[in-house]
């Protein structure tokens, strides 16, 4: 674990990182990405206050707003059964990198994530990983293929970016989505970057169909 949270009364939490250099780099990303995110109308916990004066601590401190929900990990559901609430997601996404277009970084602490330029090593490593089958693969490949053309010009999709978009990081009320925390790992990406990839349960099956998210909260399925 590289950060601990403590509880400030009903309505903050302290975020106190491992003294190591990885943890403290996040802090410091995470320092600058959530400042533009919030007020973008992403729902995500406000900072409230950082301290780099490490007169309290040999370590950095955030003090965030405290969101309500479980993490995603936590509810054992299985992907396909979140339709709705993978969709309410995107559309904050969607925000983002819509939004997000200037974000004030004078120490570069924002993550520069490079672009996949060879989509064969992830299909392979996928499978080898068990994520995907056999005829998925195949049917992945196919896909990113044909779309590998236009992925040439692939610095005009760059995007502010989460980064992180893992069910760990996914806050989920009453079965809906209620908030993405941990922006650590927030930059400048392609907007692709961030969510896991869901494909069906069956090995032997294609994955199912893909919902694309608007940020004027409008999907359709593909």
């Amino acid at each position: 674990m590289m950060h601990a949270v403590y509880a400030l009364g009903a309505h903050l939490v302290l975020r106190v990182p491992k003294d190591h250099p990885d943890a403290v780099a996040d802090t410091y990303t995470g320092s600058v990405a959530a400042p533009v995110a919030h007020p973008a109308g992403v729902r995500t916990p406000a900072l409230v206050a950082f301290d780099d004066e490490r007169d309290l601590a040999p370590v950095p401190l955030s003090v965030f707003e405290r969101a309500d929900g479980e993490a995603l990990v936590h509810l054992g559901a299985h992907p396909q059964d979140l339709g709705q609430l993978w969709g309410e997601l995107g559309r904050d996404l969607a925000i983002l990198h819509r939004d997000v277009t200037v974000c004030d970084d004078p120490y570069n602490r924002l993550e520069e994530h490079d672009f996949l330029s060879e989509h064969g090593p992830l299909v392979d490593e996928l499978g080898a990983a068990g994520v995907i089958g056999k005829d998925p693969a195949t049917w992945l490949m196919a896909v990113l293929s044909r779309l590998q053309p236009a992925a040439q010009d692939r610095g005009r999709y760059r995007r502010f970016v989460h980064g992180d978009a893992q069910p760990s990081n996914v806050l989920v009320v009453g079965g809906h989505y209620s908030a993405i925390i941990d922006w650590d790992y927030a930059g400048w990406s392609g907007p692709c970057r961030g969510p896991a990839l869901r494909t069906s349960a069956g090995g032997g099956q294609r994955p199912g169909g893909v919902q694309v998210s608007h940020a004027n909260g409008r999907g359709r399925h593909r």
